[in-house]
């Protein structure tokens, strides 16, 4: 049975698993039993992206079909994400916008997240599928050889996606005065409700200024800042539910339009198909991240 899921997927290409239960002519589960094997033992692979509820199932040297399979499942901010890594290939992860940051983590099939020392401390990159591994290692290699890092134009990598961008110190000025909503200030004390929310702050970078507490056990509100010299802001509506759905997404949109945020809903559901459609109109007006 193994070798026929194997000879089908060469033939037919990336696959889904319910192609494969139709020609095989066996049970759902038996087919996602024997492709997880085949997974285990190294034959077969999967994508993280998913098209509806199933992740492609493809062999090796298949990559790209399976991409070319996936694209059209993408939202609007994964498309302009990756439209923005064909063109700079590598970028360290200090240096994306924040809402980059946010999408950059759920494209793991298109972009691959690499720890690299620089100067003798790890720095996390993104690099682009295109990009060859060995050749950025090589260009590391000849970074770390100069006495200097110094950007050259006939690297292949540029040498100055490697430098960590410092920040220059905020000029006092009596004039100027930092645009902060008021609903921010003072800063209150960070209350925590999960190990799973708290993680992505962590990860994200982001410090919580405002907690609100919609239902209990299944519904916040947070305000979060950056931990930029300037700083920015973003509305944050965490649900812990099996489903999100259209009415979810607007009301998390209207709260952030009301406190003139970016809009970002982390979440342990799935979302619901009008839910979907709803945010691919809203495009960049909200970022969603599954926990």
């Amino acid at each position: 049975m193994k070798e026929q899921i194997i000879g089908l997927i060469k033939q037919l290409g990336p696959v889904v698993p319910n192609e494969l239960t139709g020609k095989l002519g066996k049970d759902s589960f038996i087919v996602s039993a024997l492709l997880s094997e085949l997974i285990k033992e190294g034959l077969v692979f999967i994508s993280s992206k998913k098209i509806g509820s199933s992740s492609v199932y493809y062999l090796k040297g298949q990559e790209d079909a399976m991409r070319k399979r996936l694209l059209p499942e993408l939202k609007i901010p994964e498309k302009k994400t990756l439209e923005f890594f064909e063109k700079n290939k590598l970028m360290l992860r200090d240096n994306l916008e924040p809402q980059q940051r946010f999408v950059v983590d759920g494209l793991s099939d298109f972009i691959t997240k690499m720890t690299l020392k620089i100067n003798g401390e790890d720095k996390i990159f993104y690099k682009h599928y295109s990009i060859p591994s060995e050749v950025i290692y090589d260009e590391l290699k000849k970074m770390n050889d100069k006495p200097k890092l110094k950007p050259q134009k006939t690297s292949t990598v540029q040498e100055s996606l490697f430098l960590v961008k410092k920040e220059k110190p905020e000029k006092k000025s009596k004039k100027a005065k930092q645009a902060v909503p008021a609903e921010v200030k003072p800063e209150e004390p960070y209350v925590k409700v999960d190990d799973a929310s708290d993680k992505f702050f962590q990860e994200k970078g982001l410090t919580i200024t405002k907690t609100d507490v919609v239902k209990k056990n299944s519904e916040f509100n947070f305000t979060a800042r950056t931990n930029y010299t300037l700083p920015q802001f973003y509305f944050v509506k965490y649900f812990k539910k099996n489903s999100l759905n259209e009415a979810d997404i607007s009301r998390a949109h209207t709260q952030a339009q009301t406190n003139k945020m970016p809009c970002l809903i982390i979440t342990t559901g799935a979302v619901s198909k009008n839910a979907e459609k709803l945010l691919i109109s809203l495009g960049n007006l909200v970022n969603i991240v599954k926990l």
